[in-house]
């Protein structure tokens, strides 16, 4: 019910996106290009044709760019950029053949600590990727650079909000130093395990030499051209079609605003329940 519920709202959003862009156009104003970047974890066996049948519609949507792509161009209203958290050796045979035959760039956040190991880092017992494996260094070395990236997940995958400034920054450089010895190029894109990271966290991050960092938030990507903290979209291959056309169509942004809109509100009760008190 909750997912109806979503995409009844987020088909709202986007007709009032679409309206809102329209009359811009009407009374000569200049209308952006927009883009939208999906997230995946894996994608197993089971979910190998959905996957397939999802990189089509994205193709033929939206131009795919690469996760560190300057600037858009104009030659195109909708861009869609593919990132995968967490490395999943799964990939190499559910995902990245056929994002290589289409010629569709992602790129892919490792936790530089779990490389050809499970991924059994802090997670619930109960949870079935502790049994999955990540890939190893030869997997790394063996993939395309030109149409696959690697960006750093972390170490350890640590929720960075929960560490002090010491541990934060062995996460992000050491990560980054790991990951560019087994590649042999500069790691400069980076995505928050968990998405948990604050301001202090961001400056760290652009002092380890980060390009861009990704957060969770289902937001707007590269909407300028030194743009260095992207949002991006949470999808599986387990999506219906119409739910992550609207996903690539930027609808969920609305569960953005919602986001500010409750926290505004909570801040007025609480300022409110400050000033009367005595």
């Amino acid at each position: 019910m909750i997912r109806i519920i979503k995409i009844t709202v987020s088909f709202v959003y986007l007709a009032v996106f679409g309206l809102f862009r329209l009359i811009k156009r009407i009374i000569g104003r200049p209308v952006r290009p927009f883009c939208v970047t999906l997230y995946y974890h894996d994608v197993t066996n089971e979910q190998k044709e959905k996957f397939t049948r999802q990189l089509d519609m994205i193709q033929k949507n939206s131009k795919v760019v690469p996760a560190d792509i300057a600037e858009l161009d104009k030659d195109a209203k909708l861009y869609s950029v593919l990132t995968f958290d967490d490395g999943f050796k799964s990939l190499l045979i559910t995902a990245i053949p056929q994002m290589a035959e289409r010629k569709i760039p992602a790129t892919i956040f490792v936790p530089s600590g779990f490389v050809d190991k499970n991924a059994d880092w802090d997670m619930e017992d109960t949870c079935a990727d502790r049994s999955k494996q990540i890939m190893s260094e030869t997997d790394l070395k063996n993939l395309d650079a030109d149409l696959i990236k690697i960006g750093s997940h972390t170490v350890s995958h640590a929720k960075l909000t929960m560490l002090d400034q010491e541990n934060i920054k062995y996460q992000l450089l050491n990560s980054k130093q790991q990951l560019e010895q087994i590649l042999g190029y500069s790691v400069t894109m980076f995505s928050f395990p968990y998405g948990a990271f604050n301001n202090h966290i961001i400056e760290t991050a652009k002092q380890a030499g980060y390009y861009r960092v990704f957060t969770i938030i289902p937001d707007w990507s590269m909407t300028v051209s030194d743009e260095f903290i992207s949002g991006r979209v949470a999808a599986s291959p387990d999506d219906w079609p119409v739910e992550l056309w609207l996903k690539l169509n930027g609808a969920f942004r609305w569960m953005v605003l919602a986001s500010k809109m409750k926290q505004k509100t909570k801040q007025l009760i609480m300022k409110s329940k400050g000033d009367n008190c005595e």
